[in-house]
């Protein structure tokens, strides 16, 4: 390790020629993947462009070393290194691909959202053409499985404008929803709703219903509980029993149009319209497994006041993954003309591509509210307002909410629930 350590010391000052000396001799002596690793970072950060793809072009597999090298600049803030990284691979290069997903993250993390969609399109066309080679790469690493995914899912700006005017013809059917039990109409301004399986609802509903009174108090809350495989009637009545102050509706989708964790997590948006027609409110849609924390019945308020006036409101995460930009836990969701268009283009988003393979298609929910949200965004004379919740509130989501159970519980409920994995 001692060469790798002087190494890094010289790359601390910027002595990049240094560096790479004693990585090159820390690959010779020490042959491992932390030398290689430090070696292409070393270069990259030099802009050695040439010498870096004559590393790349002799390791074994070239595609997942160089996203290791990607990746390591993304945790160093390099995101400059990556734009200029992507002008100088040549095109046709097996790594070009990724080059141009991590230049669409550079752009992610300087807020320009819309630019970053040419990137991850350029990514997509490149790995689709090619999928023979990339797709035992994405079959057999994690990691580029998920680059493959957010890269796929989402869309330039010329597939949603084609979505938005028809042109891109697609069906967007709604389910359908047996009402078991209404929250009275003409109530407070804010209805909370959560739409999960029926594996989630007898698992997380007595906990989002506890905390979300304890934070909020005595508020209305609407279930849209997808399958009825098991016995949801008696324990909404349980929960109705449990919870006396609270006002609780419940929705049953016996009928799916799939059983499968995709479909469950963009099920809130495809039914989301019919909630809004039958109850007239504005939504706060909270994710099945939240914890609240804070009284977010007064965030909703001030997102349905003339000041704030918002159509949609989610936190944006900072993060630079396009799929993982805008966090779907805690949504608002006003009953404007304006939210039900957002809506109707959600929809047909996800619907066009709701029958791809589920390991591949994890995220759409997000992906499409990625791209949804920089087509509005950048429409020229769109009236759609979105407010980040971040900004309005000076914080983050774990701030208001946090999560039950483990990840490894609920990925096994998933499964549970699904007719396929």
């Amino acid at each position: 390790m001692q060469l790798i350590d002087q190494g890094r010391a010289h790359l601390a000052s910027g002595e990049f020629n240094h560096a790479t000396a004693a990585f090159w001799a820390a690959t010779q002596q020490q042959p491992g993947l932390s030398a290689w690793f430090w070696l292409g970072t070393s270069l990259a950060l030099a802009g050695d462009w040439e010498d870096l793809l004559r590393v790349v072009n002799g390791i074994k597999s070239p595609v997942l070393y160089f996203q290791y090298i990607c990746v390591g600049l993304v945790e160093r803030g390099a995101y400059d290194v990556l734009g200029r990284m992507h002008r100088s691979i040549p095109p046709n290069h097996v790594v070009s691909p990724v080059a141009a997903y991590y230049a669409g993250v550079s752009l992610i993390a300087a807020k320009h959202h819309v630019k970053s969609l040419e990137h991850f399109h350029m990514f997509s066309r490149q790995v689709m053409s090619k999928l023979h080679y990339y797709r035992p790469i994405f079959q057999g690493d994690e990691n580029f499985n998920l680059i493959f995914r957010q890269g796929t899912l989402v869309e330039p700006l010329s597939y949603v404008a084609a979505l938005d005017d028809g042109t891109i013809p697609v069906e967007t059917p709604c389910p359908a929803m047996e009402f078991q039990q209404c929250v009275p109409l003409g109530g407070p301004a804010i209805l909370f709703a959560c739409c999960l399986n029926d594996l989630y609802f007898h698992r997380f509903a007595d906990s989002l219903i506890s905390t979300l009174h304890q934070a909020c108090g005595a508020v209305e809350l609407h279930f849209h509980v997808v399958g009825d495989q098991q016995d949801c009637l008696g324990l909404f009545a349980t929960l109705e029993a449990r919870y006396p102050a609270m006002t609780l509706g419940l929705s049953l989708e016996r009928e799916p149009f799939a059983r499968n964790s995709v479909y469950y997590a963009c099920n809130r948006f495809i039914v989301l319209p019919k909630l809004i027609e039958a109850y007239d409110r504005n939504i706060m849609m909270l994710d099945a497994d939240a914890l609240v924390l804070q009284d977010i019945s007064r965030l909703a308020e001030q997102l349905s006041s003339k000041t704030v006036a918002a159509d949609f409101a989610c936190f944006d995460t900072g993060r630079t993954e396009p799929a993982s930009v805008y966090q779907a836990t805690l949504m608002y969701f006003a009953k404007t003309p304006d939210c039900r268009a957002f809506l109707q283009l959600m929809r047909r988003y996800i619907f066009s591509k709701l029958g791809g393979s589920l390991t591949l298609s994890w995220m759409l929910d997000q992906a499409a509210l990625f791209s949804v949200m920089c087509y509005l965004e950048g429409r020229e004379g769109s009236a759609f307002t979105f407010q980040r919740l971040d900004k309005l509130t000076g914080g983050g989501l774990a701030d208001f909410v946090d999560s039950a159970g483990t990840q490894a519980e609920k990925s096994s409920l998933m499964i549970a629930g699904s007719d396929s994995t």
